[in-house]
C-alpha cells in the first residue's frame, strides 16, 4: 500500500469534518544495501550441480519501481544466480552451483553480488560472497614409491628400524589421516618377523632374522582408507504424481565400502543446508491478541545426520520505528514455534516483514533463512464516533430551523468516523427515536437529515431526535447522538378576533372616555410576532374615528366625542393587519451598480411596524448577457518587419465584456489566412489576451499588407460577439540588390568631344522602398595609364558624359566599371555594370 498521511480537517459554520489522505510519492533517493557486507558460505565439494544456496537479500527503503529489481553476480565458472520474487514483490537471489567444485584445485571462491534498483538513474549496492569449499574424502592415499627395496642384516637386533614407508592424502582434516597395514597378500611369516607401525609406517624387526630360513621377504603395505564407498545405481525413470504426499519414497540408493570395521562406515558430511517447506510465510494475526500467543510453527528439515541435522532457530534482527523485532516476536530455538510478545493494534501497526534463520550444528554450520510476513487482521474494537454536528457542551446538539423550511431541506448532516478498516468501518445511520416519523428522514449512507414536509410550529415547536451510527463489524458497534430541532417562529399567522362581528349598544350623550367595548385578537405566533397593535381599517369612516377612540395596545374603544342619536344611529368600524411587498420601480443595470464585481449585492433596510422592527434585506442582482465583447478600436494597424522570424509573437489588445461569469468574454477566433495563427494566454486580472503568431515568412515585395479579422465571443445563450479589423503592414528591409537593365552598355564618341558631351544613361532598379530603394552610381576606379579621368558620371541619374581629353591616337576603346549601390542601412547591396566607349570616329 502507498504511504499515506491521514489528516482530519474541521470546517466551521456549519461544522464539518473531512478525512484527508495525502499520498507520499517515492523518489529514488536510497541505494540498495545488504544487511551484511560480507556473506560466508561453506559448500561441500561433493555438492551436485544445480544445488541452490540462499543469499541475504538487499534492502531498499524506496518502494515501487525504485526498490530492488535485479541482482548481478561477478563472473564465475562455478556459480550463477537466479532471481526469485516473494509474494510481496520482494526480490531474492539464490546462488546456483553450475560446475562441480574441487577443493584440491581451489579451496575458496570470492564473488561479488550487486543489487540494482529500478530508479532512473539506477542505484546499486554490493556485498562480497566468500565461498569456502568443504572437503570430502574423494582422494585415496598414495605412497611416495610403488616399491621399496631394502637390505637388512641377519641377526639384526629386535626393534631395529628396517625402513619407513610414507603415504600422502590430498584431502584435509580427518580425511587425510592415514593408517598403515599389511595387505592380504603379505605372508604370515613376514608379518611374524617384521612389525608395521600403523600410525607412522615404520617397519621394525620383530623376531630374529636367519638368512638360511628366508633370504627375501616381500610385504605389501596398504593404507586403511584405500577403498572408496561405491553407490550401486542404474539409470531409471519413474513417473511421480504431482499430488504425491511429502516423504513418499522415490528411489532406494545402495552404498557399499570394501573396507571393513570403522573404515566401512559412511560418515555424514554437513553438506546440506536446512530447508524450509516454504520460501515465504504469511501469517495472519487478529489484533488484540494475548501476549505470548503462538502464531505459527516454522520448521525446517536437514537431511544430514546427528549433530549436522540438529537445527537452531532465531530471528534476524531488524528495527521498525526504533523497535527491534526481538521486542515484538520470539521464536523457540529448538522447535521453531513463533510467539507474539505484545498485543498488536491494527490501527497502529498493520504488518511486519522480517527473516527467520535455521542453522544446523555441523562444523562449519550451514544455514538458510525464510521471509515471514505478519499481517495484523482488523477486529471491530472501535465504535463509530460522531464528529459532526459538533457537540460543544454535552452530548446534545441543538439545530434551529425556520418554520417556513420547505420539504427536502437539510436540517443537519451527521458525520461519524470509525478507526477500524474495511467492513468494520463502513457506517450506516438510523433513527433510534424521533418525535414525528412523518417529518424527518435520515439517509442511511451519508447521514443527511432532511424534512419530509412543511413544519407547523404552532403544533410542535421542539423535536427530539436520537440517532445511531452503526458499523459493519460482527458484532456491530454503535455511536449515538441526540439532536434537538427547534422550529423558529416566522410571522406567518395573522391575528384573529375572538368574534367575526361585535355588536354593542351605547347611550347617546355617553360621557367622553366611557368604555364602549373591548375587542380581543390573538396570534398563534410567538415572541414579538404575537404582539398585536389595533387600528381602524381603511373602511372605517372618518366620522366614526372622530367619535370613538381605539386604544392600539389593548383594543379598548371609548367615547371620544358626544354621541347624538339623531346624527348617526349605527357606527361601523373594521380592524385589519397590514402586509408589505418589495418591488422594482425602474430598470436595474447590474453593470452600472457593480461593474465587473461578482456577486452584485445591494443592501436595503426595511422597517416593519406593529411591532417596530428593522430588517436588513440583501438583494443580489443577477447578470444577463446584455453586453457584447468590445475591442477598444474597430480598426488596428500592426507594422511587422518582413525579416520577422517564423514563431514571432505580437500581442493584441483584448476585448472587454461588461458581463460576468459565463456571459463574459470566453474565446477569440481569427479568420483563415496563410501567415498568422492565434494563441490565447491567461494573464491574471487582464484575463484572456490574444497573440498573433507568424507561421510563414513575410515578403513585402510580394505582399506589403495583410488584412485580418479577430472575433471575440462570450459564453452567453445566445452568445454575443465583437470584431476588430487588423491591417498588417509589412515594413521593408534592405533585402534586394540593385539590378541594371543591361549587363553591358556600348556607345561611340568622337575624339576631342567637348566636356559635357552626353554618352548614355546607366539605369538600375531596386525592389526595396525608401532609402533601401534609392540608388547611387559611381565609377569603380580610375582608368589605367591616364593622368585624369576622361569621363564623368552623375551619381543620382547615372548619366555618363565626357569630361575631356579624348584622343583617338592615344586610346581607341575605354572599358568603364559603374557601381550601383542602394542607401540601405541594414544591408549593403551593390551592383557592377560594364560600359564600353569607343572613339572610332575622327
Amino acid at each position: 500500500q502507498p504511504p499515506l498521511c491521514r489528516l482530519d480537517a474541521t470546517i466551521e459554520n456549519p461544522i464539518r469534518m473531512f478525512n484527508i489522505e495525502v499520498e507520499i510519492t517515492d523518489i529514488n533517493d536510497n541505494a540498495p544495501h545488504f544487511r551484511r557486507g560480507t556473506m560466508h558460505l561453506d559448500i561441500s565439494e561433493s555438492s551436485p550441480v544445480g544445488e541452490r544456496f540462499s543469499l541475504n537479500n538487499a534492502a531498499d527503503p524506496d518502494v515501487g519501481t525504485n526498490s530492488v529489481k535485479n541482482y548481478h553476480l561477478s563472473a564465475s565458472e562455478h556459480f550463477s544466480i537466479e532471481i526469485q520474487t516473494g509474494r510481496d514483490g520482494t526480490k531474492f537471489a539464490d546462488l546456483i552451483l553450475k560446475k562441480a567444485l574441487d577443493r584440491e584445485q581451489q579451496a575458496v571462491h570470492n564473488l561479488m553480488l550487486t543489487a540494482v534498483d529500478g530508479g532512473v538513474p539506477t542505484r546499486t549496492g554490493t556485498a562480497s560472497i566468500i565461498v569456502r569449499v568443504l572437503d570430502v574424502n574423494d582422494n585415496a592415499p598414495s605412497f611416495e614409491k610403488d616399491k621399496y627395496v631394502v637390505e637388512v642384516m641377519e641377526n639384526s637386533p629386535i626393534g631395529s628400524l628396517v625402513m619407513k614407508v610414507n603415504a600422502t592424502d590430498l584431502d584435509e582434516g580427518s580425511n587425510s589421516d592415514i593408517m598403515y597395514s599389511y595387505s592380504l597378500y603379505t605372508s604370515e611369516r613376514t608379518q611374524q618377523v617384521f612389525n608395521l607401525n600403523s600410525e607412522n609406517g615404520e617397519i621394525r624387526v620383530k623376531e630374529m632374522i636367519n638368512y638360511e630360513d628366508f633370504r627375501v621377504y616381500e610385504m605389501e603395505v596398504t593404507d586403511m582408507n584405500d577403498n572408496h564407498p561405491e553407490i550401486s545405481i542404474k539409470s531409471f525413470q519413474s513417473p511421480i504424481k504431482e499430488n504425491e504426499p511429502i516423504d513418499t519414497v522415490i528411489a532406494v540408493v545402495s552404498v557399499s565400502d570394501k573396507d571393513s570395521g570403522d573404515n566401512g562406515v559412511l560418515l555424514d558430511v554437513n553438506d546440506n543446508v536446512p530447508q524450509f517447506s516454504q520460501s515465504f510465510y504469511t501469517i495472519r494475526v487478529m489484533e488484540n491478541n494475548a501476549p505470548g500467543a503462538l502464531l505459527s510453527s516454522l520448521t525446517a528439515f536437514d537431511p544430514d545426520l546427528h549433530e549436522n541435522q540438529y537445527l537452531v532457530y532465531f530471528i534476524l534482527e531488524k528495527e521498525i520505528a526504533n523497535t527491534s523485532m526481538s521486542m515484538l516476536f520470539s521464536i523457540n530455538p529448538e522447535n521453531g514455534n513463533l510467539y507474539a510478545l505484545k498485543t498488536f493494534d491494527y490501527e497502529i501497526e498493520k504488518d511486519f516483514l522480517f527473516h527467520i534463520e535455521a542453522r544446523d550444528s555441523g562444523s562449519p554450520p550451514l544455514s538458510s533463512n525464510v521471509t515471514v510476513h505478519i499481517i495484523i487482521v482488523d477486529q471491530n474494537d472501535n465504535a463509530p464516533v460522531i464528529v459532526s454536528p459538533w457537540r460543544a457542551h454535552g452530548s446534545v446538539v441543538e439545530e434551529k430551523i425556520p418554520r417556513s423550511t420547505d420539504k427536502g431541506s437539510l436540517v443537519a448532516k451527521v458525520i461519524a468516523l470509525d478507526t477500524d478498516s474495511v467492513h468494520n468501518s463502513r457506517i450506516t445511520y438510523q433513527f433510534l427515536q424521533v418525535t414525528d416519523a412523518t417529518l424527518f428522514s435520515l439517509d442511511q449512507y451519508n447521514g443527511e437529515i432532511r424534512t419530509m414536509r412543511m413544519f407547523n410550529r404552532e403544533q410542535q415547536a421542539v423535536h427530539n431526535l436520537i440517532l445511531a451510527a452503526v458499523d459493519g463489524g460482527v458484532p456491530t458497534r454503535t455511536g449515538t447522538a441526540s439532536i434537538i430541532v427547534r422550529v423558529l417562529d416566522v410571522n406567518d399567522n395573522a391575528p384573529s378576533f375572538d368574534k367575526d362581528k361585535y355588536v354593542v349598544e351605547v347611550m347617546e350623550n355617553s360621557p367622553i372616555g366611557s368604555l364602549v367595548m373591548k375587542v380581543n385578537a390573538t396570534d398563534l405566533d410567538e415572541g414579538s410576532n404575537s404582539d398585536i397593535m389595533y387600528s381602524y381599517s381603511l373602511y372605517t369612516s372618518e366620522r366614526t374615528q372622530q367619535v370613538f377612540n381605539l386604544n392600539s395596545e389593548n383594543g379598548e374603544i371609548r367615547v371620544k366625542e358626544m354621541i347624538n342619536y339623531e346624527d348617526f344611529r349605527v357606527y361601523e368600524m373594521e380592524v385589519n393587519p397590514k402586509d408589505g411587498v418589495l418591488f422594482v420601480n425602474q430598470r436595474v443595470d447590474r453593470e452600472e451598480l457593480c461593474a465587473k464585481n461578482a456577486p452584485c449585492i445591494t443592501n436595503l433596510k426595511a422597517v416593519v411596524e406593529n411591532p417596530l422592527e428593522m430588517h436588513q434585506v440583501i438583494v443580489e442582482i443577477l447578470d444577463v448577457n446584455d453586453n457584447s465583447p468590445k475591442f477598444p478600436e474597430e480598426n488596428y494597424t500592426l507594422e511587422v518587419l518582413e525579416s520577422a522570424t517564423v514563431g514571432s509573437r505580437f500581442q493584441m489588445e483584448g476585448a472587454n465584456d461588461l458581463d460576468v461569469g459565463l456571459n463574459s468574454l470566453q474565446s477569440y477566433k481569427l479568420n483563415h489566412n496563410q501567415y498568422f495563427r492565434l494563441e490565447i494566454e491567461e494573464f491574471g486580472e487582464e484575463g484572456k489576451v490574444p497573440f498573433l503568431i507568424l507561421q510563414r515568412p513575410l515578403d513585402r515585395e510580394n505582399a506589403d499588407q495583410h488584412w485580418l479579422l479577430l472575433t471575440a465571443t462570450d459564453g452567453g445563450k445566445p452568445f454575443k460577439s465583437g470584431t476588430i479589423n487588423i491591417t498588417v503592414i509589412v515594413s521593408d528591409i534592405n533585402d534586394n540588390s540593385p539590378v541594371c537593365d543591361k549587363q553591358k552598355y556600348t556607345v561611340t564618341v568622337k575624339e576631342n568631344a567637348p566636356s559635357g558631351t552626353f554618352l548614355l544613361t546607366v539605369n538600375a532598379s531596386d525592389s526595396d522602398e525608401g532609402l533601401n530603394g534609392e540608388i547611387e552610381y559611381s565609377l569603380r576606379s580610375k582608368l589605367r595609364g591616364l593622368s585624369t579621368e576622361p569621363f564623368d558620371l552623375d551619381s543620382r541619374t547615372g548619366k555618363l558624359t565626357v569630361k575631356g581629353g579624348l584622343d583617338y591616337e592615344e586610346k581607341q576603346v575605354y572599358e568603364i566599371k559603374v557601381l550601383a549601390a542602394d542607401k540601405g542601412v541594414c544591408l549593403s547591396h551593390t551592383l557592377q555594370c560594364g560600359c564600353e566607349s569607343g572613339g572610332r570616329e575622327r
